[in-house]
């Protein structure tokens, strides 16, 4: 389906404008959905072949392009005679997941982060393991060495030399504003880190530091959280900060670009 029909909302949002316009119909339903995004939908839905289109995929019991989603984030429902309890297991199995139908945006509209996102999954992985490694580099800048040591004697090998030598490349001249931040990330998710999960403590995070940027705009974050496993995708969901300095955003799309 084209991204025309509900761009720049959510499944729910979409949803809950099409419950609307079939109960109250369109007029009354654009009184109560106050979003110009959601009053852009209900225009479209006036045509009935889109109309038509939404309502087969809202109602659809496996969410297309399925195949993009990665496995830890369901498990397939069993096998059953019984109409109504195939549907009600595929439910329970695949309710939860948005579309994964590619975006109909063409490249050179696309920010960096935007084509990182949308790209091949391993190097969005590989992606937030630099960014993260990037992010706790900064983060130690003009820290003393000890605290450093520590860090390094929990990570362990191979990761704990790699962030040695980041930290060594971070260009003099950092921002407070950006080290702070980073900072601040550092200490969120230092609890919960463990000595042997070097790789997921720098992509959680990196997912930390991307997640702002990709919030807010419909079924964006949660169809990027679906192409990684749960583990990490649920922390692009839930770990973020609630703003980014322009400063700090501009210098991430940056980095972005460099690891197209």
């Amino acid at each position: 389906m084209s991204e025309l029909a509900g761009a720049g909302l959510s499944l729910l949002e979409r949803g809950r404008a099409l419950a609307a316009v079939r109960l109250l119909g369109p007029i009354a339903a654009a009184a109560r959905l106050r979003s110009p995004a959601a009053h852009i939908y209900l225009e479209q839905l006036a045509d009935p072949q889109v109309r038509a289109r939404e309502e087969e995929a809202l109602a659809a019991l496996v969410p297309a392009h399925l195949e993009r989603v990665d496995r830890s984030w369901y498990e397939p429902p069993a096998d059953t005679r019984s109409e109504p309890a195939r549907r009600y297991l595929a439910r329970v199995a695949f309710g939860a997941l948005v579309s994964m139908e590619p975006r109909d945006v063409t490249a050179t509209r696309r920010t960096a982060v935007e084509r990182l996102i949308e790209g091949p999954v391993e190097r969005l992985l590989e992606a937030l393991l630099l960014l993260g490694r990037r992010r706790v580099a900064v983060a130690f800048t003009g820290a003393p060495r000890s605290a450093l040591a520590q860090l390094l004697a929990r990570l362990g090998e191979p990761e704990a030399s790699r962030l040695a030598a980041e930290v060594r490349a971070i260009p003099p001249g950092v921002s407070a504003e950006e080290v702070k931040a980073a900072q601040r990330a550092l200490f969120r998710s230092d609890a919960t880190m463990k000595a042997e999960d070097g790789a997921l403590f720098f992509q959680r995070i990196g997912a930390g530091w991307l997640a702002p940027l990709i919030a807010g705009q419909g079924d964006r974050a949660r169809r990027a959280a679906q192409r990684l496993p749960r583990v990490l995708g649920e922390l692009l969901l839930r770990e973020h900060e609630p703003t980014v300095a322009e400063g700090e955003r501009a210098a991430l799309q940056r980095l972005c670009a460099q690891l197209l």
